[in-house]
């Protein structure tokens, strides 16, 4: 706003809202007035005729997604704490508005405390101070239906709220909990698992894109809490300085404001961008080889823009298979083309990527093993893919047509599932880690005939989850059942060499490791909900550099993008999420979205007897 409102006498204000499209503002006052403004003229607000002497406090005021109704949700007065409040829906003009029909008779002696629109616009939601939650169809707004009463809260609202897209209905309150429904059919709603915060919420808001819903409560440790729509999981869990009693999010999704009662409004740029939650485990993360493309495998396929890491875009819709899951993924050399596997059917498909909104199957899919394909891999020069899978078998494939593939060979078997296969950087060697605890190189320079190196490695007695090359094709990185990581010199294939000591520090097994483009850091997914990153800048003497932590579940995957000193990980808790690897990058992001940096007089205030250091000096 560019200009101060006109005072009108109002002290305390309980509500805020503005009419889409920004050119009204209402504001309800605790002594039962609302005051509104004409914004049309930015810089000079205009006061407009408001209803007066509203029979109580107006705790929530609302307009619906056309602008053309409000609501008010009105308490009891301030002079007789005895009567109950009630609902008023409102014809929105130009001018003001004009009451429609008779209150809304709210079969509660408490009273009311919020309101929300379905962005349909046939319904209305509202809380009461008891628990009470009803959904009204106003389809005829003179004349409303009988309400729904929807079971769940147990004491007093404190906010409830629609999602943008109208899936989701979302109340907070004193219960210590946020009760969701999903109201896809707002007229039959759908009780969902509620997300508990441990004392009272306060305040829902749903993000733009309705992924996302963010709860604001009084508990300090936890006072914002940002939870996945449909799986409820946690993305973010805040301390706040104060309780927190109002939150929203930013038009683009990517921070949330939140109003604490000390009186101050802050903003939190979210931790590290996530894409939207999976409705399964998130299998596998793939970048191409330009960093552009990100691949997420679950119970679909899908794939991402990455041009601006921070507000990931996803391409067209996700791509089903009849399995019903999208396991492993690779990229063609070129990025052409994306080889993914399914489920019990052993079965892969290879996609053409000349439009990447509209990935297109390439020749039917090809049953590549009896059980499912656990991992499969292309080499460099993209004449060959390797599978390894669940009957313990390695296959090598010519994929040079790739809609009809041809078995060239079959490596070896082994006694367990084949959980990984990788080719080096000249595509001469090929390596498969097994739930035999043992892990096989072959020199594969004829495909159709490959020779093993040396006898089977192993490294501990444990699983071999995963192995890679190092970029220059001198280094094997292994992970193990045994929560280790080892690294080999196989200048040698015949006789790999162990660097150094185990890395360890992971407390459970992990399932996948992976290099940066330079070879010099090194990213671990591990069982015990943790991504660990070392340095190898050093090979003998690797230095821990640091741990990222998932909320809950598994790790099952990670990927580097390329050039970009960024890693995308995900698994068990379905949201793939996007961390940047290098400090400065970090630092920048930082003071790029926290706004002015602290001041000389803050840093005195709070830091008292230590010399002034601006830790943002680009941002002053």
């Amino acid at each position: 706003m560019r200009a101060p409102l006109p005072d009108a006498g109002c002290a305390r204000i309980y509500a805020l809202a503005f009419r889409p499209g920004g050119d009204m503002l209402a504001a309800a006052c605790r002594d039962e007035r609302l005051l509104l403004w004409d914004r049309v003229d930015t810089d000079a607000p205009r006061a407009l005729t408001a209803p007066a002497d509203l029979g109580g406090t107006v705790h929530s005021i609302v307009f619906n997604a056309e602008g053309t109704l409000a609501a008010t949700a009105i308490g009891e007065p301030v002079s007789d704490t005895t009567r109950r409040g009630v609902v008023r829906l409102w014809r929105v003009t130009d001018t003001g508005l004009l009451p429609l029909g008779a209150p809304l008779p709210i079969d509660d002696a408490a009273p009311a405390k919020s309101v929300s629109f379905h962005p349909a616009g046939a319904h209305l939601a509202v809380g009461t101070d008891s628990g009470l939650v009803q959904i009204w169809d106003i389809t005829d707004p003179q004349r409303p239906a009988d309400p729904l009463t929807l079971a769940g809260p147990t004491k007093g609202i404190g906010q409830l709220a629609f999602s943008p897209d109208g899936a989701h209905l979302a109340a907070c309150g004193a219960d210590g909990a946020t009760h969701l429904w999903g109201t896809r059919d707002a007229g039959a709603p759908v009780a969902t698992s509620p997300v508990t915060t441990s004392t009272w919420a306060n305040s829902v808001a749903f993000s733009p894109d309705s992924t996302r819903l963010a709860i604001g409560s009084s508990h300090s440790e936890s006072a914002l809490r940002v939870v996945d729509t449909t799986t409820h999981e946690p993305i973010a869990v805040m301390p706040h300085p104060a309780p927190v009693t109002a939150v929203r999010f930013t038009p683009d999704g990517q921070d949330v404001l939140t109003a604490a009662n000390d009186g101050t409004v802050r903003n939190w740029p979210l931790p590290s961008p996530a894409l939207p939650t999976t409705s399964y485990a998130v299998s596998s993360t793939r970048f191409t080889s330009d960093g552009a493309t990100l691949a997420v495998g679950s119970r679909d396929l899908r794939l991402y823009d990455m041009a601006d890491p921070l507000r990931p875009r996803q391409l067209g819709p996700a791509t089903t298979n009849p399995d019903g899951f999208s396991g492993a993924l690779a990229f063609g050399p070129g990025d052409r083309v994306l080889a993914e596997s399914h489920g019990k059917s052993g079965t892969i498909r290879l996609y053409d990527l000349s439009d990447r909104a509209h990935p297109r199957p390439l020749g039917p899919d090809l049953r590549a093993h009896d059980g499912q394909v656990e991992h499969l891999s292309y080499s460099p020069d993209g004449a060959l893919i390797a599978t390894g899978g669940r009957d313990g078998r390695v296959h090598l494939w010519d994929v040079t047509r790739p809609d009809t593939p041809i078995r060239l060979s079959t490596p070896g078997a082994f006694a367990g599932t084949v959980h990984w296969t990788a080719f080096n950087p000249r595509g001469n060697l090929l390596v498969a880690g097994s739930a035999d605890r043992t892990l096989r190189l072959w020199d594969v320079s004829d495909p159709r005939n490959p020779v093993q190196r040396g006898e089977p490695l192993t490294p501990a007695p444990h699983y071999v989850y995963s192995t890679v090359f190092s970029p220059d094709g001198r280094t094997l990185a292994v992970s193990l059942g045994d929560s280790t990581v080892r690294l080999y010199d196989i200048t040698d294939p015949g006789a790999p060499r162990q660097i150094g000591q185990p890395l360890e520090g992971p407390t459970d097994y992990g399932y996948s490791v992976t290099f940066d483009d330079t070879g010099t850091t090194l990213a671990g997914a591990f069982n015990d909900s943790t991504v660990w990153i070392w340095d190898l800048s050093e090979i003998t003497g690797p230095r821990h550099r640091a741990t990222l932590t998932l909320p809950d579940g598994d790790v099952f995957t990670i990927a580097f993008q390329p050039g970009q000193h960024r890693l995308a990980a995900s698994g068990a808790d379905l949201t793939p999420r996007i961390w940047t690897s290098d400090v400065d990058q970090a630092a920048a992001l930082v003071c790029s979205t926290t706004g002015t940096p602290i001041t000389e007089e803050e840093w005195t205030r709070n830091a008292p007897g230590v010399a002034y250091l601006n830790p943002c000096p680009q941002s002053t």
